[in-house]
């Protein structure tokens, strides 16, 4: 047993309130969610509005119901969750713990995120050549895409315009070089905490 916890421990933050297998099928719950706004060419805001109906907010037992009947999920033996699994990502999305998930906590799940995995620089231009560096970014840092990522056509880099979640800055990132380093990940909470 004791094995067992130590290797389990960084799974569960040290407070015990981070489930962090639960980030894991979050993010792969969302991806589920994200695929189906492709599949019907609708957006996260009228996705919450169906969900709820009426109601407000969003309950454990209406997102359960929902994801066992979405076709991504139900069709996809790859994408299936357990009950279990999606009550843990539910309460990952109820960050104050009212058994009710609200349109912001909702819609916040569906922000694209990276994280940062080499130093790299903001600049103040999406084109490299002759942009000001607005500063350096460390290893470990959360940036918010603004814009989609775009190649520059010069350099051949992949670079996003984000604002960092440190101190609010905003400018334009590398996420891949010419050469395939890669600078930015996808942000998940295990990313994060493995950084």
């Amino acid at each position: 047993l004791e094995s067992t916890n130590n290797t389990a421990a960084p799974l569960i933050s040290e407070d015990k309130k981070v489930d962090w297998t639960a980030s894991v099928f979050l993010t792969h719950i969302i991806e589920a969610l994200k695929q189906y706004l492709t599949d019907t060419s609708t957006t996260a805001d009228k996705l919450f509005a169906t969900m709820c109906g009426a109601d407000t907010g969003l309950s454990e037992a209406t997102f359960l119901k929902f994801l066992q009947d979405l076709p991504e999920v139900k069709n996809n033996a790859e994408a299936f969750f357990s009950e279990e699994q999606i009550k843990g990502a539910f309460q990952r999305m109820d960050i104050k713990g009212t058994g009710v998930v609200t349109k912001d906590e909702f819609l916040e799940q569906f922000k694209s995120r990276y994280i940062c995995t080499a130093v790299v620089s903001m600049t103040d231009s999406l084109v490299v050549k002759g942009g000001k560096t607005v500063r350096k970014l460390d290893i470990g840092e959360v940036v918010d895409c603004l814009e989609e990522p775009s190649k520059d056509d010069a350099t051949g880099l992949l670079r996003m315009k984000g604002k960092t979640e440190k101190d609010g800055k905003e400018g334009y990132i590398t996420l891949s070089g010419n050469q395939g380093t890669v600078y930015f990940e996808t942000y998940s909470s295990y990313a994060a905490f493995t950084k």
